[in-house]
Parts: structure tokens; sequence; C-alpha cells
């Protein structure tokens, strides 16, 4: 109906709306550049904060975060990204919306109007204000104002490593009114908005908060963003914890060979080495040490070197005993008498006391037959004593990997 009425209407007339179309959106354009010229005129100065002498004059900030880039524990730095929603209220740019075209909200660059100051105080990198010249900031009719200048902020912030892969960080974003007096300007905070904010692989953000600091010796306050974040585990538990859990287990396996073999020496040996290129390995993945903090992972993989070790020497002597030598299996057995009871062990080594009957002598003398007898003892000094060092060794090895790790868990906080 209504394409059938335009159709049949005349040519100028169609002409004649479409001039008045432009018109009208001229005069809007005319009206919002008019409000601008009456706004910005000369008298208006952008070094001058609005408000009165009598009190500071009043900001809020509210923190509104978008992304976790980067926690450099080595360098100390902290990054992260978003945007500082600022408001205040300008009473020198108010305007009558009936007079400009029932305008009620405008844009004016950053560079055109007054705006806070405001640098972040403990930046890792060099300090520049915010914001740049073109940035709009919103106005509406009575004069508030919303200026939001992004960034990625990167500040200095020590880590706390101890608890390395369990540790939980806390960094702070300091903005501070640079060149303003505490009695001229007063920052409030309002609130954080994490709407918008994207998941980082590493860390997992536990609380952010923002609030004010109170200025001191005359100096303007300041806006703290502080955020608690924590690392999230699940790679360094698979490929350092576990790894390490198992090899302390593997270790202990070496009791389990035969002690007069040399496959046990070569077996802890070949553990010991294991642990060490593994060091070298995860020594890229911990990180350094912060301030007179030492990460607890780290002595933990020193004690299960200490550990494997002290495996190793336990494997060197009992393959001397399994060797028939006559000095380890006399230390040996006066070390383990708790556990085995008296072993008698000397220079002439004692003869096993045979059963009823038995001759034991020959007619020269009887030095074949107790030859043998001596032979046998000792053999069977060296099994026993060697069945006991194994056992002893397994249940000590077995009670300190078990305290070991229990103890790591538990200081961190598992």
């Amino acid at each position: 109906m209504a394409d059938s009425i335009i159709s049949i209407l005349p040519i100028h007339v169609l002409m004649l709306m479409g001039v008045l179309t432009t018109m009208a959106s001229a005069e809007s354009s005319m009206d919002r550049s008019r409000l601008h010229k009456s706004l910005l005129q000369e008298a208006y100065d952008t070094t001058v904060y609005p408000g009165s002498t009598d009190s500071p004059f009043q900001v809020s900030m509210d923190f509104r975060l978008t992304a976790f880039h980067d926690f450099d524990e080595k360098e100390g730095r902290f990054e992260v990204a978003g945007f500082l929603i600022t408001k205040w209220n300008d009473e020198r740019l108010v305007w009558d919306p009936s007079d400009f075209g029932q305008i009620s909200s405008t844009q004016l660059p950053q560079s055109r109007v007054w705006t806070p100051s405001l640098v972040v105080w403990n930046t890792h990198a060099r300090i520049r204000p915010f914001g740049f010249d073109t940035l709009p900031v919103r106005f509406n009719q009575s004069g508030d104002a919303v200026w939001e200048p992004g960034d990625v902020f990167e500040t200095s912030c020590d880590a706390k490593i101890s608890k390395f892969p369990f540790d939980v960080q806390t960094c702070t974003i300091d903005i501070f009114p640079y060149g303003n007096l505490e009695n001229e300007i007063n920052f409030t905070s309002t609130g954080i908005d994490q709407s918008n904010y994207e998941k980082n692989g590493v860390w997992d953000i536990v609380t952010i908060s923002i609030f004010e600091v109170q200025g001191h010796a005359g100096n303007g306050g300041k806006v703290m963003i502080e955020i608690q974040f924590k690392r999230r585990s699940s790679y360094h538990i698979i490929n350092i914890l576990v790894p390490l859990i198992i090899m302390s287990l593997l270790n202990i396996l070496a009791f389990i060979i035969p002690g007069d073999s040399s496959c046990r020496v070569d077996y802890a040996v070949t553990m010991l080495l294991t642990l060490s290129v593994f060091l070298t390995t995860v020594s890229d993945i911990l990180p350094d040490s912060s301030l007179d903090e030492i990460s607890y992972i780290s002595v933990f993989v020193l004690v299960q070197i200490l550990t494997s070790s002290l495996i190793l020497a336990c494997a060197i002597v009992s393959f001397s005993v399994g060797s028939h030598s006559k000095t380890s299996l006399r230390v040996l057995a006066s070390v383990l008498k708790p556990f085995m009871g008296v072993v008698n062990v000397d220079g002439n080594e004692k003869q096993e006391v045979p059963p009823t009957g038995t001759d034991l002598e020959s007619p020269d003398g009887g030095n074949d037959l107790a030859r043998e007898g001596s032979g046998q003892s000792l053999e069977t000094q060296i099994k026993d004593v060697s069945t006991v060092f194994d056992y002893v060794c397994i249940v000590l090895f077995s009670f300190e990997v078990v305290i070991v790790n229990l103890v790591f868990f538990v200081i961190t906080n598992v």
C-alpha cells in the first residue's frame, strides 16, 4: 500500500522530502557542534580541576579486569589488562538540552577537558599518564563525566615461591594522582567488574578488590587494586611430583636384588643418575629464589637425591658383605645386633655345632672337616646378616619416603 502511494507522488515531492531529511540531520550535527563550542570556550581551563577549594574534589574509580597476561617470578613482573572507570562532576560543562536539539550526552576528547593526572606508582616499566589525547570522555547534561582509560598494567611484585607449585601470590596496582595534594582531590573506589574477564591457563584469580589508601605528609591518597591468584598446579604435579615419588619408590627396590650381585650396585647408580638428570631437567621449571625464600620443592628434590645416595652406599656395603668381606661382615653384624641378636663374627670363625654323634675330626686331626664347617658357618652368617640388612633398609627407606612426602604436602597446604 505504501509503495503504491509513493509511486503516485510527483517526483518533486519526493525530492522535497529528501532535502528536509538532510536538513534535519545537518541541524542535529550543527546542534552538537554548537554545544561543543559552547562548552569548550576560551574561559575553560583544562589545567584547573573542577570544584571549590573548600573541600577536596571527589573522584570515584572502579576497575574492569579483562585479561591476566603474565606473572614472571624471576623478574618480579605482574601484568594484567583492564579499564579504569573514572567518574567525576565538572560543573563547568553543564547545559540545557532544549537549547541544543535535546542532546543530553556527548563525548569530548581527553586533551580538551580536565582529567585527573593518574599514574601507576609501582610500575615495572616507565611511569606514564593514563589515556591519550583523542580518548573520548563521556559527559551528560549535568556535568557528570565518565572516563575509561584502558591499558596493560605492568607492575612490580615480589614472588612468594616457597610453596611452589601450590603457591598463592598477591600483587597490587597502585593508582596515584600525580601532582595533587591530599586536600585537593579525594579518590574513592566503587567496585570490580570481571564480566569480561578471560581466564588464564597458568594462573587462577582467587580474589580481587579495590580500596583507597590515605595520603601521608600532605601527599594525595591513592587507590590500590589488590589481586590474589594461585597457580594451576596440575601440570607440575604430573611432570615433577609424580615422577619424583615414583623414582623414590623404585629406589627401594634395589634391596630386592640379591646382595652378592653387582646388579644391585648398578641399579642404585642408575637411579641416582636418573634423579640427577631429572633435577637438571626441572631446574628450568622451578622459579629462582625471591628475597630470602627458597622453594620447598627444591629441598624435596635434594632430599630425594641424598636418599638415593644413601641407598647406593647401602648397596655397596651389601655387595661387599656378599663378596665374603670379613671386615664388612663384622661391622655390619655389630650394627644389626638389635635386629638379629648376637652374631659371632671374629677372626677365627666359629664352627657350627654338629648333630650328636657326628665325627668332628678325621684321623689326621680333622683339618678337612673343621675347614668345611668353618666355610658353612661363614656362608650362613653372610646370608643371615644380608637378609636382616635388606629388611632393615626396606623398612627404613620406605618410612623415610612416606615421611618426606607427607611433610612436603603438609607444609605446602595441599
